[in-house]
């Protein structure tokens, strides 16, 4: 129900004479502090390169939009559709039985081959993958996400719930490892 509830507060600061709203997840790590994301035409979607390991265990990644970061101008016609396919699906769905977050980054990513969503890629997402990587200085694994990468990121989601993260994680050690390993040029 939550990604109904940020969908329908960013119609309403709308409403309320807001030009542009943003939307960032509380478990975003800002990288870049002088990272401003430009005004999209009306609607733009962060950008996952989900690193995953496929079948065979060898790496890979995938490209699709998430929800933890959102940027919508006044004339989004985006905006309206999400809430009302959201709020449809909410409807249809045994909510005791809804799967994590079809509402949300599934939606999104089932919609994305046919909407061809505008995504920034400087607002990444970070895979229990990636976080291990991180965590372990794992210098393959970490140069082949790089690599990867379309931008460096200027921000990212590191995914709590679904990593089950604690407030216990060190979160300036996990900004400095990205800072060093995927953002810094050696």
């Amino acid at each position: 129900m939550s990604d109904l509830a940020r969908l329908l507060h960013l119609r309403n600061l709308l409403e309320q004479g807001a030009d542009a709203v943003i939307w960032l997840d509380a478990d975003t790590l800002i990288i870049d502090r002088d990272w401003s994301p430009s005004m999209p035409e009306h609607s733009l979607l962060g950008a996952e390169c989900w690193l995953q390991r496929n079948k065979r265990g060898k790496l890979e990644v995938k490209r699709q939009p998430h929800n933890a970061f959102m940027m919508f101008a006044k004339a989004s016609p985006i905006l309206d559709f999400l809430i009302h396919t959201t709020q449809s699906i909410i409807q249809r769905i045994d909510v005791d039985h809804i799967a994590p977050q079809v509402v949300g980054p599934k939606l999104l990513k089932a919609l994305h081959p046919m909407a061809d969503f505008d995504l920034e890629h400087k607002a990444a997402a970070m895979s229990t993958d990636l976080l291990v990587g991180l965590m372990e200085e794992d210098r393959d694994l970490l140069m082949f996400y790089r690599s990867a990468q379309l931008s460096p990121p200027a921000s990212f989601n590191v995914c709590s719930s679904l990593h089950g993260i604690e407030a216990g994680v060190d979160l300036d050690l996990i900004s400095n490892r990205v800072r060093q390993y995927l953002v810094d040029q050696k």
